[in-house]
């Protein structure tokens, strides 16, 4: 994005996001978006991410949970050498490393394999006073009627699946695709601009 637009887009932005409350930042309206508009590193339709034979037998939302546990945490440029390159879940599986994204879509496919409801989100993460570059990937998903937040890359012995309501104020949601592979925009997405634009100006330490 150059300054020209840069410069246009930050007023305006500021004055679309300065009053949004928190249930502002959680609406949620289906649109049809391009694959692209979820990252650059996102170069197949979501079909692709569903294709190729699994090995790992999920029969639970927990064994998800337990399964990534045991990954890692890796940066594209560090696998990849890329600045954003989304795996597919398979690959995911046999290296057992990546970043949010492929974390994220290795649970949304298992869940929708599950039968479990649930998006793959991007956004960000932290509160909206949170200095620096904090895009992210999650998971929404229904158990028992119930809303939670499954953090995919927290591979602590801490939860990673949480009531949403109580952590939604850490989270700005910004585009998902649920497991019916439709496309919706949260209310965020105008945060999440902002902030990321904000972020990118700030002097490296």
């Amino acid at each position: 994005m150059n300054k020209a637009i840069k410069s246009v887009l930050k007023p305006l932005l500021r004055y679309a996001t300065k009053n949004m409350t928190d249930d502002d930042v959680w609406k949620k309206t289906k649109k049809g978006l391009p694959k692209e508009a979820f990252g650059s590193g996102n170069l197949h339709d979501w079909e692709w991410y569903l294709e190729g034979r699994s090995t790992v037998e999920i029969k639970s939302a927990k064994d998800i949970v337990n399964w990534l546990r045991g990954c890692k945490y890796a940066g594209d440029r560090v696998l990849f050498n890329e600045k954003d390159f989304w795996q597919h879940p398979v690959t995911f599986e046999n290296l057992r490393k990546g970043d949010c994204e492929d974390h994220a879509l290795w649970a949304w496919r298992k869940l929708k394999k599950l039968g479990v409801p649930a998006e793959f989100v991007c956004g960000r993460s932290g509160p909206a006073s949170a200095k620096g570059n904090h895009a992210h990937a999650w998971i929404h998903l229904e158990l028992s009627g119930e809303q939670y937040l499954m953090e995919t890359v927290a591979n602590s012995r801490q939860p990673m699946t949480f009531p949403l309501e109580k952590v939604r104020q850490n989270y700005c949601p910004a585009l998902s695709v649920d497991t019916n592979l439709n496309t919706s925009v949260y209310g965020g997405f105008k945060e999440f601009i902002r902030l990321q634009i904000e972020s990118k100006e700030e002097p490296e330490k």
